[in-house]
């Protein structure tokens, strides 16, 4: 698992690379918790490298979202490949998160 962090037009932008589960979700949750520690309100999580999510990467996500809600900021997810979009269907996720097809889309829904 790799995660990328970057800042464009005050968005948090976190990019998931490879697999997120019950040996890597702790560290995932970790790297995004240190984001949110810095005040920030707009995060934008693009999953288009990712491989796989299990339940415990489901987890971290809601997690994300509960405190984001905390703060009255927002949460998108974008990129989805099909088998992790298949996840979030099979899930109810997708009734849950704000999800856009790219990145640039989703940065479009903090304007």
């Amino acid at each position: 698992m790799h995660i990328e962090h970057e800042i464009r037009q005050n968005i948090d932008i976190v990019i998931l690379k490879g697999r997120i589960d019950a040996l890597s979700a702790p560290g995932v949750n970790q790297e995004i918790e240190s984001v949110l520690d810095g005040g920030r309100d707009k995060m934008l999580i693009d999953f288009k490298k990712l491989e796989y999510i299990s339940s415990a990467g489901l987890r971290v996500l809601l997690i994300v979202a509960k405190k984001m809600r905390a703060v009255q900021g927002r949460l998108v997810i974008c990129d989805l490949s099909e088998k992790v979009d298949e996840i979030f269907d099979v899930s109810g996720f997708k009734a849950i998160f704000d999800i856009c097809a790219t990145q640039e889309e989703a940065l479009s829904k903090f304007v």
